[in-house]
């Protein structure tokens, strides 16, 4: 099993559901994203989010929009100017 490094593109909290955090990481290039969704059971662990994170390569999807695969290549050149992969964010 392969694994890539996927950084931090968004992050949000659900509207539909109280105390899920929703997730994007995504590839260097903006192609390929990972969608997570976190049950958070205190605010602390919002702290536990980090700026990347290496994931197995058929857990990424494709992003199709290119509007939306530029701005998470960009995202993730901002992230990585500002944070070390362990970073909490």
């Amino acid at each position: 099993m392969s694994e890539t490094r996927v950084w931090l593109v968004e992050r949000a909290y659900s509207e539909e559901v109280q105390n899920m955090l929703e997730l994007v990481y995504a590839t260097e290039d903006g192609g390929r994203k990972l969608h997570l969704q976190k049950m958070l059971q205190t605010p602390r662990q919002a702290d536990e989010v980090t700026a990347a994170r290496d994931v197995d390569d058929e857990k990424l999807e494709p992003v199709r929009d290119e509007e939306e695969r530029e701005r998470y290549r960009r995202e993730v050149e901002r992230m990585q100017e500002r944070y070390d992969a362990e970073d909490p964010v």
